[in-house]
């Protein structure tokens, strides 16, 4: 009777251990499949839309504002991929360098992709209660951070440490380029209340 209990017990052991495994691994599958079908969505969106920017190019080389950087000069042509583009986003360090959109809420880009396809990689999106025209002194930026994959906000980890650091990036909207210099980061924050006019964020 005490033999059948410890084999009772061992077994139970051994099923619960293979469980666990089978879970750890179910886990770890899911987020490496997740991310590189992430990483391989984003990179045929970027290609997509350097092709546009490429073309719109094309068709103003003539122009006088074409020897300006190929994204800020035609951002305009972006809008028929997505016409809630209002900008783009450039990080120094990191490959941060993506069209930022902007709807009415805060919760759609979280859970689409740039063509607006279901995406858990969401897409950099700017906070609904800023002016995408004129930018405000505090602009609400919001990503994914996709460490693995290093896609949206993953590779930020590059330049920055802690809550709050100043280094350079660059927000170009329909009308105003800003070079900002600073940054604060947050790990899943509630969408904040900033006010978008003080000048200390």
């Amino acid at each position: 009777k005490s033999n059948y209990l410890k084999q009772v017990i061992l077994m139970t052991l051994k099923v619960c251990s293979l469980l666990v495994f089978l879970i750890i691994a179910t886990i770890v599958g899911y987020i490496t499949i997740n991310n590189k079908s992430s990483e391989k969505n984003v990179k045929l969106i970027s290609d997509e839309i350097t092709k546009v920017l490429e073309t719109a190019e094309q068709e103003e080389q003539n122009e006088p504002e074409a020897n300006k950087p190929l994204r800020e000069n035609n951002l305009s042509a972006l809008l028929n991929i997505n016409s809630d583009t209002v900008g783009w986003l450039t990080v120094k360090g990191t490959n941060i360098d993506y069209p930022v959109v902007q709807t009415n809420d805060n919760e759609y880009y979280l859970t689409h992709n740039y063509k607006r396809e279901h995406d858990y990689s969401g897409w950099v999106f700017m906070d609904f209660r800023n002016n995408s025209v004129n930018l405000d002194k505090n602009t609400l930026i919001y990503a994914h951070n996709r460490y693995y994959s290093e896609v949206m906000f993953g590779s930020l980890y590059k330049t920055f440490s802690g809550t709050f650091k100043y280094f350079p990036i660059s927000i170009t909207s329909s009308t105003v380029k800003s070079e900002s210099t600073a940054i604060s980061w947050t790990e899943s924050p509630p969408f904040v209340k900033y006010p978008t006019n003080n000048s200390h964020l």
